[in-house]
């Protein structure tokens, strides 16, 4: 009956989710560090997203998982593309699943024990053991979905004539793969159309062409998650969930023209002896990897037209802060938005560097006021991050804001440079100005290759500035009331001096807070510095 076919979709929809969400609670942390380090290149990413995939029996999940990494910084978008890729792959471990203990077993009698040690784990134990429960009770549900679904498809089997509504020919399997398609939209899973359309396969209510036309439009509807979640990130978030539907929407054209070649290749043995559920199994995960060998050499043409599609339209500067990351473990969110710290930093110490050479303009000062508004951008971003009981995520967390805090004073102090004062400085300390320049390059340097010792050196320079700093200031005061000196001249040397100070006091303390990740913890303490 249709009552109990809803209700087998709903059990294994809910068994999906707990499963899901305990396996992914089980993982923690690793589970992102694990797809941010070994997504290499595009191959190495495919098998490791088709990994996390078979583990957490959720291509949307590894798929979100993803357009928040690469949103952060932490992917680049090859790599991005590469991962969902593999998640195409490891989505079809669930028909496998499905088809091999699903239909073969008693599965009220494993399924009933699996919730109820699962239950009593979920609701008494603490920490991984009550995740652990949540598997077990998921695991369980998801085969009890199963079992009232073959039930409730017994019962329609009668009653359900899909060449009825289908036809033969193209159209009619046109209609299948729409009808898929929709399915998945309704269930947004996958997964449980994949095991609905193998549950009817097995009763006869539909037959082998139908059901693996089914699972090709099962294979475009599960696009849809990433679509969505793709509008509200930032603009390389767009550009994974439109490669995500891209990819998915040719593969699926790819396996419905070549549909007569997988029929006939799943004919002959050993194929042909499988049962039907096995060949639909079989027919998915062979589709799917045809798809991603079909696109792997084209992978840097699709990055191409994806990026010309969805153009950079946000600020340069801020385009990793993107508000779907805050959703995600609280690290994600702070390294993002301290690499954009980074960025900004690098563009207000270039600044720094062109003033104290003598050089200013127009253009230099518009680049200090958008980064000036993109600092302000970024405190805004981190203060509606909650680190909750993560004391990495709030050390990480309070880092990013003194360096963010240090950022605004270097801009401030910039603007306030002037010309003049740098001109004295330079005439009577050229060897100290060259120094501190190269200092500054030598932090633009880091900020690109993060491989510069910039802290050790800058912390040597600005101690010996503000050394410098405070026996030219007595010495010049000094010479000012003995008239040895201009007064005018001696007031820009102070000037100049104190700036110099200042900025390489705060370049030090921004490349301090900004050089290491997250999970590492900084001083925070501060002195007082470049003060008179």
């Amino acid at each position: 009956m249709l009552p109990q076919v809803l209700g087998g979709i709903g059990l294994f929809l809910l068994g999906l989710h707990l499963m899901t969400d305990g396996l992914k609670s089980l993982a923690g942390d690793s589970l992102r560090n694990f797809l941010v380090r070994f997504a290499g290149g595009p191959v190495k990413a495919i098998l490791f997203g088709a990994a996390t995939t078979a583990l957490i029996q959720s291509s949307s999940a590894t798929t979100l998982m993803t357009i928040g990494l690469v949103s952060a910084g932490l992917l680049q978008l090859r790599q991005a593309v590469g991962l969902v890729m593999g998640a195409s792959i490891g989505t079809t471990s669930t028909g496998w699943i499905v088809a091999t203990l699903g239909f073969k077993m008693d599965l009220l009698s494993l399924a009933l024990p699996l919730v109820g040690v699962g239950a009593i784990a979920g609701i008494v134990g603490r920490g991984r053991l009550r995740q652990l429960g949540l598997v077990l009770a998921g695991f369980g549900l998801i085969f009890i979905g199963i079992d009232y679904l073959q039930n409730g498809m017994k019962s329609l089997r009668g009653e359900m004539d899909p060449q009825r509504y289908t036809g033969d020919g193209v159209q009619g399997l046109a209609l299948m793969v729409v009808t898929g398609t929709l399915m998945t939209l309704i269930m947004q899973s996958s997964s449980a159309a994949v095991a609905t359309t193998l549950a009817a396969l097995h009763s006869g209510a539909l037959d082998l062409v139908q059901a693996a036309h089914l699972v090709i439009g099962h294979s475009i509807g599960t696009t849809v998650t990433s679509a969505v979640a793709g509008l509200g990130a930032t603009v390389v978030g767009k550009r994974t969930a439109l490669s995500h539907v891209l990819l998915n929407t040719s593969t699926a054209a790819v396996a419905f023209l070549l549909w007569p070649l997988f029929q006939r290749i799943l004919s002959f043995p050993p194929f042909g002896d499988e049962e039907p559920e096995l060949k639909i199994a079989l027919f998915h995960t062979f589709f799917t990897i045809t798809g991603v060998l079909f696109h792997l050499p084209l992978l840097g043409r699709l990055v191409h037209i994806v990026e010309r599609l969805i153009p950079q339209t946000q600020s340069r500067l801020t385009r990793r802060l993107d508000p779907t990351i805050l959703r995600a473990p609280g690290e994600v969110a702070i390294e993002a938005t301290r690499r954009t710290v980074i960025e900004i930093a690098a563009a207000v110490v270039g600044a720094a560097r062109e003033v104290i050479s003598g050089r200013t303009s127009e253009a230099l000062h518009a680049r200090l006021q958008e980064s000036v508004l993109a600092l302000h951008d970024a405190r805004r971003f981190i203060a509606f991050l909650d680190t909750g009981d993560r004391p990495q995520a709030s050390t990480g967390q309070i880092s990013v804001l003194h360096a963010i805090d240090h950022a605004e004073r270097l801009a401030a102090i910039i603007v306030s440079c002037d010309l003049e004062s740098c001109a004295v400085l330079r005439s009577n300390f050229p060897d100290l100005l060259d120094e501190s320049i190269r200092a500054l390059e030598n932090f633009l340097t880091w900020s690109v290759d993060r491989t510069t010792p910039s802290v050790p050196l800058l912390e040597t320079l600005s101690a010996r500035v503000a050394e410098k700093r405070k026996n030219v200031r007595e010495r010049t005061l000094d010479d000012i009331a003995h008239r040895t000196i201009d007064p005018e001249g001696g007031r820009h040397l102070i000037e100049g001096m104190l700036k110099l100070d200042q900025v390489i006091y705060h370049v030090w303390r921004l490349c301090l807070h900004l050089a290491q990740p997250v999970q590492a913890a900084l001083p925070t303490e501060e002195i007082s510095h470049g003060q008179p």
